[in-house]
Parts: structure tokens; sequence; C-alpha cells
């Protein structure tokens, strides 16, 4: 649904940031997106919205923090916003002391933040900590765990690929970063797929808010949404380690190892050609750069998966 313009546009897009909540590039990336709003521009540009768009921002705002991907209410009118915003709240308040009795299970991943979080409150129990991500501990087949927090003193690009991992690994529900700084664009591209971000300065009891609220959405997926040409996670396995493992013997009827090898080499060799792929002009050259940002991500998700087949296998990668 593509909204009419505003017809009266009064707050500039750091107002409207603030009125509601939403990071000034999240909104943008929304509105390249979704067109949930058309704000008005000045002749420089300049983004002014209107008090219509600010109510249904807010309403979108609160739909997206109870764990609803922004591309399935993006084109809801407000009347079916504020439904839907109600109908939640009523929800919970019916839910409230079943879904969210006990403590929330948490793996915290940094040098700081398990001491930070360790015996402040009761609300929280950490199941698994580690300094560095490689470092994790598996928390068991049978272990809930609520909220990933993973505890970075800056993100850049490849932090969206790279947390996804670390979800995959910690076998958690949700997941929340913990940062000291960041580009704009890398905290909108975590916010755009439902990862929680939250400044370190913003302390412990903020941060302990923060799990519970995610703990909330946990019954909800995280949303897939496609890179930027920019993002292009590094390889997990180098090419003789994936050889290795494809003479492996798994006890698996399956062959899943083997399988997962093939799709992996399979996508390597499709990312290095749209890498190299000729282009006849700058429209086929960003093409080819998206899908070669493409394929990266679909590889890097396979390597996941791979890296838990071989883990329930116990093959030694």
């Amino acid at each position: 649904m593509t909204p009419k313009p505003a017809s009266r546009a009064t707050y500039p897009i750091g107002v409207t940031s603030r009125l509601t909540n939403i990071h000034p590039e999240t909104l943008r990336i929304w509105e390249r997106r979704y067109r949930m709003v058309a704000p008005a521009r000045a002749s420089r540009g300049r983004r002014f919205y209107s008090e219509e768009d600010v109510r249904r921002l807010s309403l979108l705002k609160a739909l997206v923090d109870e764990g609803n991907p922004i591309s399935a209410v993006a084109a809801l009118s407000i009347d079916e916003l504020e439904a839907r915003v109600k109908g939640r709240a009523a929800t919970t308040l019916k839910l409230r002391g079943t879904t969210v009795a006990g403590p929330c299970r948490v793996v915290v991943v940094g040098e700081e933040l398990p001491i930070l979080l360790s015996g402040v409150t009761n609300q929280l129990e950490i199941v698994a900590s580690s300094a560095e991500a490689k470092d994790l501990p598996s928390a068991g087949d049978a272990a809930v765990v609520d909220v990933l927090v993973w505890e970075r003193a800056s993100l850049h690009t490849g932090a969206l690929s790279e947390t996804m991992s670390l979800l995959t690994t910690s076998k958690a529900r949700r997941a929340m970063v913990v940062y000291g700084f960041a580009a704009k664009r890398v905290v909108a591209e975590l916010e755009a797929v439902g990862i929680r971000c939250v400044q370190a300065r913003a302390g412990a009891d903020a941060i302990v808010r923060a799990c519970l609220e995610e703990r909330g959405r946990s019954g909800l997926p995280l949303e897939i949404s496609v890179p930027g040409s920019q993002v292009i996670p590094p390889r997990r396995f180098p090419p003789g380690q994936l050889a290795r493992i494809a003479r492996s013997s798994p006890t698996m009827a399956c062959e899943c190892p083997h399988h997962l090898v093939d799709l992996v080499n399979s996508l390597v060799a499709f990312e290095r050609y749209s890498a190299e792929c000729e282009s006849r002009s700058p429209s086929d050259a960003a093409l080819h750069a998206l899908l070669h940002s493409i394929t990266a991500t679909a590889r890097a998700l396979m390597e996941c998966g791979l890296e838990r087949v071989l883990e329930a296998e116990g093959i030694e990668p």
C-alpha cells in the first residue's frame, strides 16, 4: 500500500525518531522497502512527518516490538494497526503470569557483560557464558535459551551474519546485541530483522528489561531480509576443511554432512561467479553485487547448518 502524502508535515526526521523511538536509519529503510508513510520533502530533500505519520509509525513500532515482522504489518491501515495493538495488549494481559513465568534464560557472550549481569537480579538466569563467541559452550539439547546477549565494543559490516551464526550456535530463540559504538546503517540492518540493539551505556537495568521484553517475543521468528550488496559474510570453512568433512563417515543414514558440503561448495562457486561476472552497465553491476551478497548470505546460513550437524554427529571439522 502506498499512502497519500501527508498534508500537514510538522516534524523533521530527528524529532520523529525521538517521538516514535525508531532509529532514523531504520525509518529510511522501512520507507524505502515498505512505503508505509510518505513524508513531505523540503527543497533540499529533508523529510517532514505529519501527526498521522507519527501515529502510524508509533503503532508499527509497537507491533514490531511485540515480534511482528515489519513486512507483515506495513500495509495495514491505522484502524487495523490500532486493532492489532489493542488485541496484542489484551492477549498479553491474559497470558501474564503463564508465558513469562520464571527467570529469563540467557546466554551471554562478552568480557564484562557476564560479570555485570551475574547476580544483579533474580529475573535472569545465565545458562552459559564466555568471553569470546568462539568459546561459547553448548547449552545442551534440553536447555531452553530465551535470549542470546552479545557484548560488542563496536558494530561493523558483517555484524548481521555473525549474530545470526552465534544465534544458531547458542540455540537461543532471540538475539540482542549490547554495543559501545556502531554505524547507524549496521544498527538498522540488525533491527530490521528483529535483533535488539542496546547501547552499553544504558546500564544493567535497561539490559535486563530488554531481555525480559525479548523473552516475551521468543515464540516469534526473526525476519529474514535481503542484505545490501556490501554485506559479505566471511567463510567459516576453508576448502581443505570441506574436503575432509566430505571424506568423513557419519552415522546418519541420510548423510547430511556430505549433502551440506555439496551445497556449500555450490554456493561458494556461484558466489565467486557472481563477483567476477562481466557487467555491461552500472545497473548490471549492481545486480551482480546483490546476487553476490545474497549467495554469500545463503552460504553462511548453510555453513551454520553444517556446523550444527557436525556437532550432532561428533565429527571434527
